[in-house]
C-alpha cells in the first residue's frame, strides 16, 4: 500500500517540477533594481535585447 501511494505522489509531482523551470523562449519576469548611485533600473525593460550581467554583494 505504501509503495502504491509513494508511486502516485511521485507521478503527480513530476509535471509540477518540470513546469517550475523556465522554458526556452519565455521572456524574463520584469523587476527593478537600484544601482550604486541609487538610480532605479527596470530589467529587462531598459535593457531588452542586450546581454546583462548582474553582480550582487553584501555590505557589512
Amino acid at each position: 500500500m505504501r509503495k502504491i501511494l509513494l508511486a502516485m505522489v511521485v507521478v503527480a509531482a513530476i509535471p509540477a517540477m518540470l513546469m517550475a523551470y523556465p522554458q526556452n523562449g519565455t521572456p524574463a519576469p520584469s523587476f527593478t533594481l537600484p544601482d550604486t548611485a541609487y538610480v532605479t533600473h527596470t530589467i529587462p525593460g531598459d535593457y531588452a535585447g542586450h546581454v546583462l550581467h548582474l553582480f550582487f554583494w553584501q555590505n557589512t
